[in-house]
């Protein structure tokens, strides 16, 4: 298993080590720099760069429809309230909403 990640990733090329996470909708592996983070804060979801437990999300499910970015939401965070939309999403990673 771990010979398909060195020839998945490559890790000949890189210099430093680079945190590898997991998109929760289609659960494919990315460098982490690659993906967007989200947290849940007070039963809120907030793009969040800081430390604690978070959920990311890779540029294609980004785009995925509303039905399937409920579902994984869901499943990642159980303190979430708030129905989350693509829209909604776009609002928080381009507007800035902290």
């Amino acid at each position: 298993m771990l010979k398909n990640e060195k020839k998945r990733y490559n890790f000949k090329d890189i210099d430093k080590h680079k945190p590898i996470r997991m998109c929760v909708v289609c659960k494919n592996r990315f460098f982490q720099e690659e993906l967007y983070r989200f947290k849940v804060f007070k039963e809120e979801l907030c793009q969040n760069s800081s430390f604690g437990r978070s959920i990311y999300l890779c540029d294609k499910c980004f785009e995925s429809e509303d039905k399937i970015l409920q579902r994984a939401f869901l499943k990642a965070c159980k303190k979430l309230n708030t129905k989350i939309t693509q829209q909604k999403l776009k609002e928080i990673v381009f507007n800035g909403k902290n």
